[in-house]
C-alpha cells in the first residue's frame, strides 16, 4: 500500500513538472514569435510596381503595366494573366529568415556567383529594377541564400522564393481567354 502511494505521488509530481515545461516553453515561443518582426526584403505597394524582370536557366522575362494592363515585354509583347503576375508578386512577400554573411569573401559558397535566379521590380519612380539575388540551398534544404544586387550582405531566405521561381513555366503568364 505504501509502495502504491509512493508511485502516485511520483506520478503527481512527475505530471506538474510536465505542465510546467509545456506551458514555460510555449509561452516563451510565443514571446519569440511576437517580438520578431517580419523583416521583408523589399517594402513596396503591390500597386505601385509597374515592371517586373525574371532572370532563370538563361532566359529573362520582362513584365510591364501598360495603362493597367501587364503586358510580357520580354520575350513576346503580348498580354499577360495578372492573377499570375499577382502570384509573382506575392513571392516579395516572404521575408528574411536570418543573415548569413555581412562582407562575404566569395560569393560563390551561396551559389551567388553567378545567381541562380534573379527577380527584379520597378516601380513608377524608380529608373532601375530592385534585384534579389537567389543562390545554393542551405544544407539542409529549408532556406536558400540570397542578397540585394548592390549590397554586400548574404541572407537567408525561405526555400519557397526559389522553389515558385523555378516552377514557373513561361505560358502560365499569357492571358488566359
Amino acid at each position: 500500500m505504501q509502495r502504491k502511494k509512493i508511485n502516485l505521488f511520483l506520478l503527481f509530481i512527475l505530471l506538474l513538472l510536465g505542465a510546467y515545461v509545456y506551458l514555460f516553453d510555449q509561452g516563451e515561443a510565443r514571446k519569440m514569435r511576437d517580438s520578431q518582426e517580419v523583416k521583408k526584403i523589399f517594402d513596396f505597394d503591390k500597386e505601385n510596381i509597374r515592371e517586373i524582370m525574371l532572370r532563370r536557366k538563361g532566359q529573362t522575362f520582362i513584365f510591364r503595366k501598360e495603362q493597367g494592363q501587364w503586358m510580357i515585354k520580354e520575350p513576346w509583347n503580348i498580354p499577360a494573366d495578372k492573377k499570375t503576375i499577382d502570384g509573382l508578386l506575392s513571392v516579395f512577400r516572404y521575408g528574411v529568415v536570418r543573415p548569413i554573411d555581412d562582407h562575404p569573401s566569395d560569393y560563390n559558397q551561396y551559389g551567388l556567383a553567378p545567381p541562380e535566379l534573379e527577380l527584379g521590380i520597378k516601380a513608377a519612380a524608380d529608373s532601375s529594377y530592385h534585384i534579389l539575388e537567389i543562390g545554393s540551398n542551405n544544407p539542409n534544404h529549408t532556406s536558400c541564400y540570397a542578397r540585394v544586387k548592390g549590397s554586400a550582405r548574404v541572407i537567408l531566405i525561405g526555400s519557397a522564393y526559389k522553389t515558385e521561381l523555378l516552377q514557373i513555366d513561361p505560358s502560365m503568364f499569357l492571358l488566359r481567354q
